[in-house]
């Protein structure tokens, strides 16, 4: 698969404004709800949250960074050992750059997905243990999380059945 990484550090403006504050975060986009042919975000639909998604704010309008995110998307599922091992170069990569900045390391897997990680990859938490991971979900059934994975429900006021 034609991937150069997986994860950004510093290349949006919400994880730039942790810098300032001291926290490094590599974040991974990924081709949100079904544009890779692969549904990565279950409840999109019924959150009614397609046509609001960030997946074209900034940079994620351009065509290259469009294709790049569907091909990490389509890489995750084709073969997912590999994705893994090459995420985990990405998270090597990102705690060495904060290390050198003195800046803590932290790491959002769920750019623009909402793929259930304590499931699809729990042995990352505990590699990466004493390093913190957040995301926000849409998925309101996730429990059980790792201790280092903090998870902030995404409201959608565009459905009314979703609200309640």
């Amino acid at each position: 698969m034609n991937v150069s990484y997986l994860m950004n550090v510093g290349a949006d403006a919400k994880t730039v404004k942790g810098e300032k504050i001291g926290v490094m975060t590599g974040i991974m986009y990924l081709a949100p709800h079904k544009l890779s042919g692969i549904n990565v975000c279950p409840m999109a639909e019924l959150a009614g949250c397609v046509s609001a998604c960030l997946n074209t704010a900034g940079r994620g309008r351009m065509s290259g960074t469009q294709q790049a995110r569907v091909n990490r998307t389509q890489w995750f599922h084709e073969d997912k050992p590999a994705f893994l091992r090459r995420l985990r170069k990405d998270m090597n990569s990102v705690i060495r750059k904060a290390s050198r900045a003195g800046m803590t390391p932290m790491f959002r897997l769920n750019g623009t997905s909402d793929i259930r990680w304590e499931l699809e990859a729990p042995e990352l938490f505990n590699e990466y243990s004493d390093y913190q991971f957040y995301d926000y979900t849409k998925l309101p059934n996730r429990r059980d999380l790792p201790a280092n994975y903090h998870l902030t429900f995404s409201y959608s006021g565009s459905n009314a059945r979703y609200r309640d």
